[in-house]
């Protein structure tokens, strides 16, 4: 009778656990989980504020998605402490895929570098796709007499110091360009760092409170397109076809600074199921190759990446180690 009433409790015990979940197939309920996604509004977390590049580039995404979906694609900017306040505000968020962020290099490969952050950026997200990559351009004010970065460079020689060079902070990749070419040109200038990112810094130069700056075509470009600003070379290794006429840094006779880029992807909180990491990754890729996405990348000096999560994840080792060597030969330092 008492073996009875354990094989009778073991099947209730069994039932209980199955309804529940344990000991059901592997990623079963992963896999169910995500079949439903999303089942309700997902988010996307901007580093930047309204109008930046990134905020334009996301909210052309999120319509897509969204008809993808069936469910509403909210865009949220949290700008701040260069993108570092929209990871610290990430991190709250269900590990679901509700919640996404759209993030670059700057809080992934060079942040750990320069500062003590209150998250790890490799163990805390979740890589989904690098959504593209920007070539920075090196940008005058029209009215400094020079046209190429030759004459720029022969220019600041005889005025050690006296060249400003702006960047929109420290320790950030135009700041990292603007070092090493002044090493390897053997150039002094005078570094400029802005703390609200890219506006006042564009601002300040087409006014010409400073003399030079690298920044994305986007941001540039209603100032290149009226003249108030000039530009001079891009990274890279092949030229910009917005800007066909101006050579890469390489063909300037700078291949050092070849290989800077502003990049940037999306991400989900760690401990979100892989089946649904892959769900979102698939409706990701599959708007950015649309032909008028592609052609908007390019448009606005850009170029469409959508790589796997690990593909991604591989990328952003590459760089932390690469822009760690950069920062270590600059001596670039937070104040």
């Amino acid at each position: 009778m008492y073996k009875a009433f354990l094989r009778q409790l073991a099947s209730v015990v069994a039932v209980s656990l199955l309804a529940l979940g344990v000991g059901s197939e592997p990623g079963a309920q992963s896999r169910d989980t995500a079949a439903s996604f999303p089942s309700r509004p997902v988010r996307i977390f901007v580093q930047g504020g309204p109008g930046s590049p990134p905020d334009y580039r996301v909210r052309m995404l999120a319509g897509r998605l969204a008809e993808r979906w069936g469910q509403p694609v909210v865009v949220e900017n949290r700008p701040g402490a260069g993108g570092q306040l929209a990871l610290e505000q990430m991190l709250n968020a269900t590990p679901d895929g509700h919640t996404l962020i759209f993030a670059g290099q700057g809080t992934f490969v060079i942040a750990p570098h320069v500062r003590k952050l209150p998250f790890d950026p490799v163990r805390d997200f979740a890589p989904i796709t690098q959504a593209g990559i920007s070539p920075l351009v090196l940008v005058v004010n029209a009215k400094l007499p020079v046209r190429s970065l030759d004459e720029l460079l022969a220019y600041a020689a005889r005025r050690p110091g006296m060249v400003n060079a702006a960047s929109p902070g420290i320790a950030t990749t135009p700041h990292l360009a603007i070092e090493m070419l002044s090493r390897h040109a053997g150039v002094s200038f005078t570094h400029v760092p802005y703390k609200d990112g890219v506006g006042q810094t564009l601002l300040d130069l087409v006014s010409g409170k400073t003399d030079f700056t690298l920044d994305v075509f986007f941001s540039a470009a209603p100032f290149l397109k009226d003249g108030r600003l000039r530009a001079l070379a891009v990274s890279g290794r092949t030229r910009l076809p917005a800007l066909p006429d101006v050579p890469t840094f390489r063909e300037a006779g700078h291949p050092e600074v070849e290989e800077l880029f502003i990049w940037a992807g999306f991400f989900a909180r760690s401990g979100t199921p892989e089946a649904i990491v892959e769900k979102v990754h698939r409706a990701l890729v599959d708007v950015l190759r649309l032909p008028d996405i592609g052609a908007s990348f390019i448009e606005s000096g850009s170029t469409v990446i959508a790589n796997t999560p690990v593909e991604f994840r591989a990328a952003i080792r590459a760089e932390h180690a690469r822009y760690g060597k950069l920062i270590a030969e600059s001596g670039v330092k937070l104040d």
